[in-house]
């Protein structure tokens, strides 16, 4: 879903990164309050102060978005389910769940405590900012506590719309999960709603552009595209999910690996491994235990009149925990894993030996065996 984010700190624990575009939604939130939503309520104001006002309002703004995702998280960590992290990025702002909510009372209070947050910051800032504007405080200061009153309401019921992934959509599913036992026939329908949702999102994104508001007839074209995106995405993966339950990584690892020994030098590496198999990274051993990982950038850092006389083991990293998994654990979870993953690659360690490697290629032609043999 996401490029490159990075982290910015961490909140109970759980770590809070930062899309790219992000900041550029950022800019666009701070540059339509700044030069016409200020404006038009406070005229007699100097610009320099609705820009002000704009940035303010757009920094608060994330924050309530952000606190919005960590009353999802928080939830979800009570019940025990992991979060990867919080990510802001275009859109607003997502929680990573490791694993789907085990049953649909779980999600449901996972998915209702978002717009609760949303709502109980909706009239805390309204509340706060009528308390400004009556005591005679700063208009500046009423104005943008009383924007963020009415936008978090706006929100809270946005997010409530009965389409998944939306919030509203997560109670759909729970709510039919609840009903019928199948979380698969649930999330069918309750993503079935969440893509004809996004439809409808486009259709009016279209028609608002063409009677002349085009900034706004695009956003919410855009948003409906990523709506419905979003909802196919999410039926396709729990499809993925199901097929895996009670597949261990041992079932469908790849065992034949290429693996370079610590004491090679660059070019031995590169002659006999990197050439011939054309992997972008490889594991790294000493008497068949993994110490590290090789990746061809790392090669291609030496310049090649020395590699000759550079030894695997002073370039490769050798930082590998983040990276490995035990044969026994769970495929949906080492699926997530190498979704996750930069090089695209885990390492399966039994006691230190490397046993395998797990790729997302060997996930999906497990699953295409499966689906083979059921036929």
């Amino acid at each position: 879903m996401f490029g490159r984010s990075f982290q910015i700190v961490r909140v109970f624990g759980i770590p809070i990164k930062v899309d790219p575009s992000w900041l550029v939604i950022l800019a666009l939130v701070t540059w339509a309050l700044a030069a016409g939503t200020f404006p038009l309520r406070y005229p007699s104001l100097p610009a320099i102060q609705h820009w002000g006002m704009g940035f303010a309002a757009a920094l608060l703004l994330f924050a309530c978005v952000l606190a919005h995702e960590l009353s999802h998280a928080l939830v979800a960590q009570r019940a025990d389910i992991p979060i990867r992290g919080i990510t802001l990025f275009l859109f607003g702002g997502v929680a990573e769940m490791i694993e789907e909510p085990r049953s649909p009372k779980v999600e449901l209070a996972m998915a209702a405590a978002g717009p609760a947050m949303s709502v109980l910051l909706g009239f805390l800032a309204w509340g706060a900012g009528s308390i400004v504007a009556q005591a005679g405080g700063p208009v500046q200061v009423s104005g943008v506590l009383t924007y963020l009153g009415v936008i978090n309401v706006v929100l809270a019921v946005f997010n409530l719309l009965p389409g998944f992934p939306l919030d509203g959509g997560r109670i759909l599913r729970a709510s039919l999960w609840w009903w019928k036992g199948d979380i698969r026939s649930a999330t069918r329908i309750a993503t079935s709603v969440g893509a004809g949702l996004g439809i409808a999102l486009m259709l009016l994104g279209i028609f608002t552009a063409l009677t002349g508001a085009l900034i706004a007839g695009l956003w919410e074209f855009f948003i409906g595209m990523f709506l419905r995106a979003a909802a196919r995405s999410a039926d396709q993966q729990l499809a993925v999910r199901l097929s895996l339950e009670g597949v261990k990584v041992e079932e469908l690892m790849t065992r034949d690996v290429v693996a370079v020994p610590e004491g090679a030098t660059l070019q031995e590496a590169v002659d006999q491994y990197v050439r011939p198999h054309r992997h972008h990274a490889y594991p790294v051993v000493q008497a068949g235990a993994a110490v590290g990982i090789l990746s061809t950038e790392q090669i291609a850092a030496v310049p090649k009149a020395e590699r000759g006389s550079v030894r695997v083991r002073d370039v490769m990293s050798r930082d590998i925990d983040g990276v490995v998994l035990p044969p026994e654990a769970e495929a949906a979870d080492a699926l997530q894993r190498v979704l996750q993953e930069p090089r695209k690659r885990l390492l399966v360690l039994d006691h230190g030996r490397l046993r395998g490697i797990v790729s997302a290629q060997d996930v999906i032609r497990f699953i295409e065996g499966r689906e083979a043999w059921a036929e």
